[in-house]
């Protein structure tokens, strides 16, 4: 169960009590987003809640981009970053429905060529 955390009311005295149970952590790619990271990390275990990093972009053509940035960060407390994880997560689901028997393929999609990618997947199938 989370602590509890003591809220205080505009005047700055004791308010309310208040579970936090999780951490909304917003990432633009700049260099204080990339260090809330670990400091929420900090925070999100003394209180016993989840973390979610948020990020916006201004268009669908800076998706990819911007994921690509938050794949590099590090897993705080961890010696890897989130592109393993994310590598490692998805290899387990390619096992998982291949041990299944059902017919999967992995495709990575490197940056500006997205045609390429659909060609190799054509192939594979």
């Amino acid at each position: 169960m989370p602590d509890p955390v003591t809220a205080r009311t505009a005047d700055g005295g004791p308010g309310a009590r208040a579970t936090v149970a999780e951490l909304l952590v917003p990432q633009d790619g700049s260099a204080l987003s990339r260090v809330a990271v670990p400091a929420a990390a900090r925070l999100a275990t003394r209180l016993d809640a989840a973390v979610h990093l948020f990020s916006a972009v201004p268009s669908a053509a800076d998706v990819d981009p911007r994921e690509r940035e938050l794949a590099d960060l590090d897993v705080p407390g961890r010696s890897y970053s989130f592109r393993t994880l994310i590598d490692a997560q998805a290899d387990g689901d390619l096992q998982t429905l291949r041990g299944h028997g059902l017919p999967a393929v992995r495709v990575r999609l490197p940056a500006g060529d997205l045609a390429g990618a659909i060609t190799r997947l054509q192939e594979q199938l």
